[in-house]
């Protein structure tokens, strides 16, 4: 495989990762002003930002830690 094909692959893959990140705090931001932090999981988080809640602790490994980044 040349490099520009696995130049193209890296940044896509960035691209991806951006879009999901900004989609998990537009939601978590959403999800935790409507249910506080004890009231919101992240079953909804992920739910609101169209993800399967197994990728969140790709991103955010704890709801305090997404907490944290939200505020």
């Amino acid at each position: 495989m040349s490099s520009r094909g696995v130049k193209r692959r890296s940044n896509h893959k960035a691209a991806i990762r951006e879009e999901n990140e900004k989609a998990i705090l537009a939601a978590a931001e959403a999800v935790f002003a409507a249910f506080g932090y004890s009231g919101a999981s992240t079953g909804r988080i992920a739910a609101r930002a169209g993800l399967p809640k197994a990728n969140l602790p790709y991103y955010f490994p704890t709801k305090e830690s997404l907490y944290r980044r939200v505020i």
